[in-house]
């Protein structure tokens, strides 16, 4: 999957090759049972995300990363790959109907 949506002259558009890459990485996301529930957030996200949820664990024997999993505040189960750098990217992936099937 192509995770850069910007043209490679470093521009703010796409470009007709890079839209159709997009299009057909997003239909296989959403093919796909676990990442058609997922995203990327940044910190706020992730606080916001959070919230209302509740977290059942944590992994941390990760270098650079730590794994968290629980339940959101609709009841789902989700997974969060949370990075440990400030500021960082991370990413989530939640359950349709609060299994993972």
């Amino acid at each position: 999957m192509n995770a850069a949506p910007n043209a490679p002259e470093g521009g703010d558009f796409m470009t007709p090759e890079q839209m159709d890459q997009r299009a057909q990485d997003l239909a296989a996301m959403n093919a796909h049972a676990l990442m058609k529930n997922s995203g990327t957030l940044d910190d706020d996200g992730l606080a916001e995300f959070l919230k209302g949820g509740r977290i059942q664990g944590e992994g941390d024997g990760f270098p650079g990363f730590s794994i968290l999993f629980g339940f959101d505040h609709m009841g789902r189960d989700f997974i969060v790959v949370r990075s440990d750098t400030g500021g960082g990217l991370h990413f989530a992936l939640t359950a349709e109907d609060g299994r993972v099937k």
